[in-house]
């Protein structure tokens, strides 16, 4: 199966189930013989267990804590924002957002006692998004195919045996964790009521309430919906039906299809309205909804496959420091499976849209300070770009709480995005060790994003009135919330460079972070070249030009390393997961960076002397690692690309391809499996505009294998997208380019660099 996994063993845990989603509701299939569990799980669904907090009244004492600042008492300033919410709220232990979590199990039984398994294989084809499972048990042969529609919004089971079989579904509350592994777990299983499970017209029902939220609940459901036997309500008392019956039985079976939804609070119910498709009819609607986006882009680097199955693949790839490309090309296909299938009205978290437990590691949310751009990141030069859409709207649906953070933590207007958000945009996660209220980045970061969606896909109305309205807001705060320092720069204060600690300082609270000052130059350079381009917002821009002029400059170390924060007297901690302060080279390195010597050898000597820390940590936080790739990428080191493609290969991967935040692999997160095919693109072609003499863009550079480590040495991408509006088809050998084809969805034109032989 070349785009999906085939394996032979059933899985050891609920991160090795197959993945299934639609966007919205996700299940994991944990690839059981005579007892089947699909784990559950909802884009919304949230467990409510950190209500009725809201961010701190800083603002009141941000003059204090600059002040402490200044006079080199950066602990004594962490400690504020913690005794406001102390004070504020009567609760003992760490606020976290609102975890996500399992909304139920979703159960298909076979008789006990049928016999020894054999001949088991399970499998899931990425480019149709519908997964299998056969076996054979008690010399009967069985066979499942399982998706949930991306066209109808309905999850679908078919069960298949060589013989009549009985079979019995039920819904059951997903079992507490053992043990209990992360400090949310305790709670997320208590802020819920007991279910209600029925069985009502022949559907099963499961209903569960949120305590505490007046009329929120959830409701799964699950009904067999076409069988050659005989489908009921279970649970017979002395011949007749009870009246509390909790479940669904099919009897005499060779062939069933079953249909299950779950759905957020009065949603419709999608059941009824295909309960007359044929299963073949659904199948074909949801693979060809599916097909399209997935289709979109393909990459091919071998020509035969090599491996006997993909177990032996998966344990190739961990047994050597080159990864086959086979891998590679496995891994790509799976991550973009994986981020489109958790890609609905909202983005992916942490878990994609799945997850097994209830203490969900970080909560499952969004976590806004590097996690959730390394998922997204790989949405737009695959073509996907209404994925990226579903970031917007979920950012935009908390623009008021956004503002009101903005007010009660710094007092400025425009907007304020939390380091960490779930069901709210409030901020209400942070401490003295860890202060996320004191990053102020996170909108001018998103910025980049609603800026890159305009220059890939040269969609002027977007720019104009959804990307430009969400970049002013992010820099009308920092038109409020920068000072002057005595120099007449602008100071940032307090500041944050996330999660790292100055080595001379007992504090993570500091000015001047180079990545908080980066982040804002990008942001207003962005919106002055994006304005100038369209000849729009012409007062505006003297104003942004101007802040701009004043932005403090960055410093290079005695060692000729930029330094991580832009202030003499604070010393660098280079054994650190993340590389914060090299942001300007993440996703393309800014023309005016770029320009100065000085500052670019600076930045390679940062990268160089950070890249030896990360290589030695081997695995861990491996979206930092896609973050290191990129700015490898960008510094033309095809070889660095390579050492970190193999280390994530190597350490990252479950065997069902599915990716994970640490060695082992351990902690399921879907990070890497956005962000590892946007790396390998990265390598293959970039493209950066070319502004004119009076700021506007004029045209595009391309480069075409920019950073191509060994191990993508050769291959072929189609429908590989551009900033510019352009489409890339490319063909490699060796090293060099055999031929390439490029077609222009935008107005402006190109100019090409491309090792190996000019061919069109």
């Amino acid at each position: 199966m070349k785009d999906g996994y085939l394996l032979s063993y059933a899985p050891a845990g609920w991160e090795e189930g197959m993945l299934l989603g639609n966007g919205t509701v996700g299940a994991i299939v944990m690839g059981g013989t005579a007892r089947e569990t699909l784990i559950l799980s909802h884009e919304r669904v949230y467990a409510p267990v950190f209500d009725g907090f809201g961010p701190p009244p800083m603002a009141e004492k941000l003059p204090e804590m600059r002040r402490l600042i200044a006079a080199g008492r950066c602990a004594e300033a962490a400690r504020i924002p913690d005794r406001l919410q102390e004070a504020q709220y009567a609760y003992q232990g760490q606020i976290w957002t609102n975890p996500f979590m399992p909304a139920c199990d979703l159960v298909i039984r076979l008789p006990a006692a049928l016999g020894p398994v054999s001949n088991y294989e399970r499998g899931l084809d990425f480019a149709s998004g519908i997964g299998t499972l056969a076996f054979t048990l008690g010399g009967v042969e069985y066979r499942r195919e399982y998706f949930i529609s991306r066209k109808d919004g309905v999850g679908v089971v078919r069960l298949l045996s060589s013989l009549p079989a009985d079979y019995t579904l039920c819904f059951t509350k997903h079992p507490d964790d053992e043990p209990p592994y992360w400090a949310t777990g305790y709670y997320t299983g208590r802020a819920l009521s007991e279910p209600e499970i029925s069985v009502v017209d022949g559907t099963c029902g499961y209903r569960c309430v949120y305590t505490g939220r007046r009329g929120q609940y959830y409701t799964a459901r699950v009904r067999v919906a076409q069988t050659d036997g005989k489908a009921g309500a279970d649970e017979f008392r002395n011949g007749r039906l009870s009246p509390q019956a909790r479940s669904l039985s099919i009897r005499g079976a060779r062939e069933a299809v079953l249909l299950f939804s779950l759905v957020k609070d009065a949603e419709p119910d999608p059941i009824p309205a295909v309960e007359a498709f044929s299963y073949a009819d659904l199948a074909r609607r949801h693979a060809e909804a599916h097909g399209a986006i997935f289709g979109r882009t393909s990459l091919a680097l071998c020509e035969t496959p090599a491996f006997r199955n993909d177990e032996t693949l998966w344990n190739a790839a961990r047994n050597t420091e080159t990864p086959p490309g086979e891998f590679l090309e496995k891994v790509f296909s799976a991550g973009r499976y994986a981020i489109i299938c958790a890609t609905g009205k909202t983005p992916p978290n942490l878990q994609g849209i799945w997850t097994g437990k209830w203490g969900v590691d970080w909560s499952g949310d969004y976590t806004n300070d590097g996690n959730v751009q390394i998922a997204i990141l790989g949405m737009l030069p695959s073509g996907f770009f209404e994925g990226l859409l579903s970031v917007f709207d979920y950012l935009e649906g908390f623009m008021d709480e956004f503002r009101y953070n903005a007010k009660k933590v710094y007092g400025c207007r425009g907007i304020h995005v939390p380091c960490r958000t779930s069901d709210s945009g409030l901020v209400i996660h942070f401490n003295e060790a860890y202060p996320m209220l004191c990053w102020t980045a996170a909108a001018a970061w998103f910025a980049h994003f609603y800026y890159d969606y305009w220059l890939y896909t040269q969609d002027g109305e977007f720019f104009k009135n959804r990307a430009l309205p969400f970049m002013k807001e992010a820099a009308l705060f920092y038109e409020d919330y920068l000072v002057e320092d005595g120099s007449g720069r602008w100071l940032f204060s307090p500041s944050y460079s996330p999660e790292n600690t100055p080595a001379n300082s007992d504090s993570p609270v500091c000015v001047n972070a180079t990545m908080d000052i980066a982040c804002a130059k990008e942001l207003f350079a962005n919106l002055v070249l994006g304005c100038r381009t369209f000849g729009i917002e012409r007062e505006n821009v003297a104003v942004w030009e101007k802040f701009l002029a004043k932005m403090p400059p960055y410093l290079i170390g005695a060692d000729g390393a930029l330094k991580e924060w832009a202030v003499e007297t604070l010393e660098e901690n280079q054994d650190h997961r993340h590389s914060s302060h090299l942001y300007m080279l993440y996703h393309d390195i800014p023309q005016d960076f770029k320009n100065d010597g000085a500052l670019m050898a600076a930045a390679r000597k940062a990268y160089h002397i950070r890249m030896e820390k990360r290589i030695q940590s081997r695995g861990t936080m491996a979206f930092g690692l896609v973050q290191c790739g990129m700015t490898a990428a960008h510094l033309g080191d095809g070889a660095m690309v390579g050492t970190l493609l193999g280390q994530m290969a190597q350490l990252n991967y479950y065997p069902t391809f599915a990716s994970s935040h640490d060695a082992g692999p351990r902690i399921f997160n879907t990070d890497i499996s956005g962000g590892l095919p946007a790396l390998m693109m990265e390598a293959l072609a970039q493209s950066s505009p070319v502004p004119d003499g009076e700021g506007r863009i004029a045209s595009f550079d391309i480069r075409l294998l920019p950073a191509l480590p060994s191990c993508m040495a050769s291959g072929r991408i189609t429908g590989l997208r551009l900033r510019g509006g352009y489409s890339l088809d490319l063909e490699w050998k060796d090293g060099k380019v055999i031929q390439y084809h490029i077609e222009n969805f935008g107005k402006f034109p190109y100019a090409l660099t491309a090792p190996g032989r000019d061919a069109g």
